[in-house]
């Protein structure tokens, strides 16, 4: 694997546990503030957070995994992607 595609690996690897916090959050009923809120950092920090403009260290990875209520392998793990989407599924429905 040369750099550029080692970079994009990683580039896609980051994306996906983002979305797996946006997807983790909307499913709690959070908005950005309150995450912002229960991390003590301010809305414009979260929010770059989110969207990828500012890195997700680990610790923040902790932070987020107790206040969302999942284990860290919830992100990383790409099996985890598959069980939600069976839950997504199995919740629309049973209404």
């Amino acid at each position: 694997m040369n750099s550029n595609e080692n970079e994009q690996n990683i580039t896609n690897r980051i994306s996906y546990v983002l979305e797996k916090v946006i997807y983790r959050r909307k499913r709690l009923s959070l908005t950005q503030t309150d995450l912002a809120n229960k991390l003590e950092i301010t809305l414009s920090a979260y929010y770059k957070m989110e969207t990828g403009r500012t890195r997700l260290d680990v610790r923040r990875l902790f932070e987020l995994s107790e206040i969302l209520k999942v284990e860290v392998d919830y992100f990383l793990n790409e099996q985890s992607t598959k069980k939600t989407q069976v839950k997504k599924r199995d919740f629309l429905l049973d209404f």
